[in-house]
């Protein structure tokens, strides 16, 4: 419910409006027709009532409405296209693919941009900004990341491929890789919809742990989505590790992908040593 006050100097009703809000709202009318229109209220005969009695606050109801296109684009909602740039700026690449702005403004973000002197980054402070490129470009926060290292610590191999292998059987993150979705931000939005499924059945969570020879497909009443109708027709990056059925709308996870065939520009040795000391 919102509420509206009368502005006795501006002579008009002022609400506030919350721009992240997911609600929608709507005036109504005095005149009949397709409108809304305002009811006479029933007044109590038994209280006594002023004849010159006004209302200078009243109530109205917010609408709601679903908007699968635009929850998909999140990041551009939530997040704002020149804060994504803005974090790009941060590590000196467009960690999130093309972006005009970055190309712009290729230097660090701030007052003086690339005029302001550096100081020297220390050896921890190269390693935190590593691991946080990594967050940033996959979409994980620290807990996940760090089971994710702990999980990997524990097999045997380097440590730093595995973790990476871990994040890229992500299931959003393979969404993102079949190029159902655009982005990983997207990703994450199509299957916390319940949009994806693995091996025939819906799955909800982002962080699942896909594993080698699982079936990821979209979910038959979802397929003619716009967003994932687009994307994929957009879609041009294929890669060794996944085999992919246009037809069918699914892919499947042939096996964990080696180092040369992610593309990330990640530094993975850095953040191991940020999270052996």
């Amino acid at each position: 419910v919102v509420s509206w006050e009368y502005n006795q100097k501006e002579r008009l009703f002022e609400h506030t409006t919350n721009v992240y809000s997911n609600e929608g709202y709507y005036f109504v009318t005095t005149t009949e027709g397709k409108a809304k229109s305002i009811e006479a209220e029933q007044l109590d005969e038994a209280i006594p009532h002023r004849s010159d009695e006004v209302r200078d606050f009243f109530y109205d109801r917010a609408l709601y409405e679903k908007d699968l296109v635009h929850l998909l684009e999140s990041g551009r909602e939530f997040y704002g296209e020149k804060s994504k740039t803005r974090i790009a700026r941060k590590f000196g690449e467009p960690i999130y693919g093309a972006d005009k702005n970055y190309e712009k403004r290729n230097y660090p973000p701030g007052q003086h941009g690339a005029a302001k002197r550096r100081k020297k980054v220390s050896e921890y402070g190269v390693q935190l900004m590593e691991k946080q490129k990594a967050k940033y470009t996959y979409g994980i926060l620290e807990r996940q990341f760090r089971n994710l290292f702990e999980k990997a610590n524990k097999k045997k191999g380097i440590t730093g491929e595995i973790l990476l292998q871990l994040i890229e059987s992500r299931l959003d993150n393979l969404v993102y890789r079949f190029g159902i979705a655009p982005t990983r931000a997207a990703a994450r939005q199509l299957v916390s919809h319940r949009h994806i499924t693995v091996n025939g059945k819906v799955v909800n969570i982002p962080s699942y742990l896909v594993k080698v020879g699982d079936i990821v497909a979209v979910r038959e009443r979802s397929k003619s989505l716009e967003v994932v109708t687009n994307s994929v027709e957009g879609h041009s990056n294929r890669y060794p590790w996944l085999e992919w059925d246009s037809d069918k709308l699914c892919g499947k996870f042939m096996s964990y992908p080696n180092r040369e065939d992610i593309p990330e520009t990640i530094n993975e040795q850095l953040i191991v040593e940020l999270y052996s000391k």
